[in-house]
């Protein structure tokens, strides 16, 4: 399957409003001008309300895609979907047959749905930890970034939006799913203890696109990772979390495998997200390799019982 990126991410939880200072004030992303579906011609107003749906929906952007991240109302907080990007109607069509001759459910997105992504085509599946997992080809671009704190841009592109930490209950069939299934490639691993670990996989020259492991017998969004241009970024970025008062949960450090300096702080979903730079782009002659320690210094706080690793 020729799955080229992580293009977006839809989490969940009580309260979405309380992302707008989170994601805007603190992180630096841009709240999207436009919901999709939304008349182009629509007036948009820059108090962090045009961004937000008829159900509660908020959107944000990292570059000049529509959107990126997406934040939807639900009792409890969670991961919504992930949207894998597909480069081109045939490669969609091949998907499907693929993922057909394994035995994966899929199911069309209506019109509606794909409007509401901002696409021209999307499908989607469970994993086996019943995960949402969508598949699109088509994005929407619109209006050019423009950061409220000046950040100039993330690092997207070729490389999708960052990438994403999961726990699954079920390590051997959510490695068999997104390696046999979907065409991931694995970077490297660690072991944390008897029937526990941490995969790193990749679908592009990004380290990796998903770190999948398990810890105990529970599913869970670990974190999210957005990558910033540079180190001072970062420093800035740690300074607004910390006058903010949110939780810094991972103090900064650099992980061992993807090289990525970065520290993690508490969303207000409760899940983290990373703020990094420098990570590490993946050769074709890359060899998988096991780790023996996660990090070369730092991130005090980042452990095996939370998924540590990166």
């Amino acid at each position: 399957m020729d799955i080229r990126n992580l293009g977006y991410v839809g989490v969940e939880g009580p309260d979405p409003s309380g992302w707008i200072p989170f994601a805007t004030e603190v992180c630096g992303l841009m709240p999207s001008p436009l919901v999709p579906g939304q008349d182009p011609s629509a007036t948009a107003s820059n108090d962090g309300t045009a961004n937000t749906s008829k159900d509660g929906t908020l959107f944000f952007k990292m570059d000049d895609r529509q959107w990126r991240l997406s934040v939807h109302p639900a009792e409890q907080p969670g991961l919504r979907y992930l949207g894998f990007e597909i480069p081109s109607p045939a490669a969609f069509e091949t998907a499907l047959v693929e993922l057909g001759e394994h035995g994966i459910d899929v199911t069309s997105g209506t019109p509606e749905e794909c409007v509401a992504r901002g696409v021209r085509r999307m499908a989607h599946v469970s994993d086996p930890a019943g995960n949402r997992i969508e598949f699109f080809f088509s994005a929407t671009s619109d209006a050019p970034f423009q950061s409220a704190l000046g950040i100039p841009s993330f690092l997207t592109g070729s490389l999708g939006m960052g990438h994403v930490g999961m726990l699954v209950p079920d390590l051997e069939a959510g490695l068999h799913f997104y390696l046999d299934v979907l065409g991931f490639e694995e970077t490297d691993y660690f072991e944390i203890g008897p029937g526990m670990a941490m995969h790193f996989l990749r679908c592009n020259a990004r380290h990796h696109t998903l770190a999948i492991g398990r810890v105990g017998d529970f599913k869970a969004l670990h974190h999210i990772l957005l990558e910033v241009q540079d180190v001072d970024q970062v420093g800035q970025l740690h300074d607004r979390a910390t006058a903010a008062s949110i939780p810094i949960s991972t103090q900064i450090g650099r992980h061992a495998n993807d090289l990525m300096f970065s520290f993690y702080m508490n969303s207000p979903f409760g899940f983290d997200i990373e703020i990094g730079c420098e990570g590490r782009l993946i050769g074709e002659d890359w060899v998988p390799q096991k780790l023996i320690r996660p990090d070369i210094w730092g991130h005090a706080g980042l452990t095996a019982e939370t998924g540590g690793g990166d």
